[in-house]
């Protein structure tokens, strides 16, 4: 049950990472760009040696974790953005 939780909450980061990641690619900021890039692709490495050290016989609860966590994250940022969007 504990993979399926760390899956799930990696998740639902990725995807506030890749937003994050979006806006600063918009806005050209080079530094922002590197910084969340680097971000995110330490994370993958981490949750790639917690994988293959901690929960290899949990793979399928992971993969469920994940899977569930995406969906759930889009829907709410989405929500989010939609509700409290910034008028201009």
């Amino acid at each position: 049950m504990s993979s399926f939780i760390v899956a799930f909450i990696f998740a639902i980061g990725q995807i506030l990472l890749t937003e994050q990641l979006i806006k600063s690619f918009e806005k050209q900021d080079k530094k922002k760009n590197a910084i969340f890039f680097g971000v995110k692709f330490t994370s993958y490495g981490i949750a790639a040696a917690l994988v293959i050290f901690k929960y290899i016989f949990d793979l399928s609860s992971i993969f469920c974790g994940f899977l569930a966590g995406v969906p759930i994250a889009i829907i709410a940022l989405f929500a989010y953005k939609v509700i409290y969007k910034k008028k201009k």
